[in-house]
């Protein structure tokens, strides 16, 4: 009897240690942060120089990104809102929005999957960018939203294997639901 009691105990002891291991270090999170605190060094120097022409240094470190990698999930995705946080300088921001750049871990560095612009300009309480748990070839769908003039729309975005692309085109009522 003694026996079975420590074995008993010893595995609802391991069970607990893998669930406090596996919430301390999961890799999800879920909302937006300084992408010097959440985007891997590399990652941010590719983005310089892929994106970046500009003489004068921008602070990469002050955009902000998002980490998603939810169960099931083929790789961690990298959300970049590339807009520099407490910065008068917005290299990536033009008469189109700003530029939204998404990536995931490939051979040689990191493989641009979602790269556009988006107005930020939106109703109050309305979302930008979200993302849901549906999963498409490995890589969860986009929920965008922009104005069309007076018109909201909300764009769905899959991973079709390579890139993000628009799924459906939803008009939106008046009230911006």
């Amino acid at each position: 009897m003694g026996y079975q009691r420590w074995l008993m105990i010893g595995g609802l002891s391991v069970a607990v240690a893998v669930g406090v291991y596996a919430k301390a270090s999961s890799t999800a999170q879920t909302t937006w942060q300084l992408a010097g605190q959440i985007a891997p060094p590399e990652l941010l120097k590719q983005i310089g120089e892929e994106h970046l022409s500009s003489p004068e240094p921008v602070n990469l470190s002050q955009m902000r990104a998002w980490k998603i990698h939810q169960p099931r999930q083929s790789a961690p995705l990298y959300l970049i809102d590339t807009r520099v946080t407490d910065s008068e300088q917005q290299p990536l921001c033009g008469k189109a929005g700003c530029a939204f750049l998404g990536y995931i871990p490939g051979q040689q560095g990191y493989q641009t999957v979602f790269n556009t612009y988006l107005d930020p300009h939106l109703p109050p309480n309305t979302d930008l960018l979200s993302v849901t748990d549906e999963l498409q070839s490995g890589l969860p769908t986009l929920t965008l939203h922009q104005l069309d003039g007076q018109q909201l729309q909300r764009f769905t975005v899959a991973f079709d294997g390579t890139y993000y692309a628009v799924v459906t085109v939803d008009n939106l009522s008046p009230t911006h639901e």
